[in-house]
């Protein structure tokens, strides 16, 4: 078990991910004393999370005869294929904090378990990869004739909504050195956004032309915030499902059809935009995660005094085991002189849902830095897949594994919901609706 955890510490450390390291060696940014952000209101929850893989193998029984005398095998498809592994390590975002949340110091529990024993309840947190990711680690050996994987996470956060001092972001222009670390890989490509298609940039070209290290980047981002609302088609909800019609999956498209179709779900609407300010030279990261406001739950959660624009509220015959997520992005807003780093919300999928048309750059935004609704959003991923050596189960859904001697065939699940009451360190895990 040691050797497997010196492996695994290795092969999954931040290196993986593909990250390089600054030019010059820099100070690591610190939030400012007075940030440009402004909480307005804030509500501590918990999140829960339960991931599901089973094996997706039907057993095949030989020797069977047709009435007309022919052998044929027969398909037992009430049967899953079982299998054996000598270790195998699970990864699945845990973050720490983003611009509008911050996680419980101590909260986090967990569980992996492969069928109904318990192989680690212990996550090892894993910060340092892409935009500032931080992965939650669960480890297993010698696991014996089984066919479902699952992982149960509570994590216990406080989420905020902000208001957004756009005339100070304004005064902050481009660094005339590196970025910080975090925010030289929050310029690179990752799965679903590639900064470097020639669509991309061309896009970036006609919204800010060809030179926009010539303005502030809050107002490059601002302008590129207007050209994705203004010319994006959002199209479905971008799910993958299983064969029992349960949540397996976030559908993508390819990056390069995105750009230059302008057609997608709203996955990719975040996407696109943050690979434009990527594009763009701004270090910038997208936002999965769980919109409370939405969910069956929320009604439960007395949320009504939100803004009635925070989206559309869980009604009657809405299908409530489809995890209502959503998706937004955060830019970078570093201060080369005061060595600070803070990162702004820019939801362009609320703004087009409120308006199609963009409002005038010269006055402030709803969903540009101003977040009315972020206290019952609950971030889980900057990423859709991790960004380090894992393999996963299908369309991405923001964890993956490696398995010895070899990673099983199977489909995946998850279910998400959240409760108002932060779970306690060292309690049992709140799982309803748990067999």
């Amino acid at each position: 078990m040691r050797r497997l955890l010196s492996v695994l510490a290795m092969t999954l450390g931040p290196a993986a991910a593909g990250q390089p390291p600054a030019p010059t060696p820099l100070p690591e940014p610190v939030p400012p004393e007075e940030p440009v952000l402004r909480t307005t209101g804030e509500r501590a929850w918990t999140l829960s999370l339960r991931l599901e893989a089973a094996s997706d193998e039907a057993f095949v029984r030989r020797g069977v005869v047709d009435p007309q005398g022919t052998p044929r095998p027969q398909i037992v498809l009430d049967e899953r294929g079982r299998y054996s592994l000598d270790r195998a390590a699970i990864v699945f975002p845990v973050l720490e904090r983003t611009s509008t949340h911050v996680a419980i110091d101590g909260g986090l529990a967990s569980s992996l378990r492969f069928e109904g024993d318990v192989e680690d309840d212990a996550a090892t947190l894993l910060p340092g990869y892409q935009a500032g990711e931080r992965l939650g680690r669960w480890d297993a050996s010698f696991v014996e004739n089984v066919d479902t994987m699952r992982l149960w996470i509570d994590l216990p956060m406080t989420a905020r909504s902000v208001d957004f001092d756009e005339a100070r972001a304004l005064a902050i222009g481009w660094p005339e050195g590196p970025w910080p670390a975090v925010c030289a890989s929050a310029l690179l490509p990752q799965l679903a956004i590639d900064p470097d298609h020639e669509a991309v940039r061309e896009l970036v070209i006609e919204a800010v032309g060809p030179a926009p290290y010539e303005a502030p980047p809050a107002l490059i981002a601002k302008r590129l915030a207007a050209a994705v609302i203004d010319r994006f088609q959002p199209n479905g909800i971008g799910f993958e499902y299983s064969r029992e019609g349960q949540f397996a999956g976030i559908e993508l498209d390819l990056e390069s059809r995105v750009a230059e179709r302008l057609v997608g779900s709203p996955a990719d609407m975040a996407a696109l935009y943050v690979a434009l300010l990527r594009s763009a030279g701004i270090p910038s990261r997208v936002v999965i995660g769980y919109d409370l406001f939405a969910a069956p739950e929320g009604r439960s959660e007395e949320l009504g005094y939100l803004p009635a624009h925070c989206g559309a509220r869980f009604g009657k015959g809405d299908f409530s085991a489809l995890p209502r997520l959503h998706y937004w992005a955060e830019m970078a807003l570093y201060d080369e002189g005061a060595g600070t780093l803070e990162w702004i919300p820019v939801d362009v999928i609320r703004q087009r849902e409120f308006s199609s048309r963009p409002p005038a750059l010269d006055q402030p935004w709803l969903f540009f830095g101003n977040h009315p609704c972020a206290e019952a959003l609950l971030p889980i991923s900057h990423h859709f897949f991790p960004p380090t050596t894992v393999v996963g189960a299908g369309a991405p859904l923001m964890w993956g594994w490696i398995a010895v001697p070899a990673t099983p065939a199977v489909s995946q699940t998850l279910r998400v919901w959240a409760s108002g009451t932060p779970a306690t360190t060292g309690g049992e895990m709140v799982t309803p609706g748990e067999d």
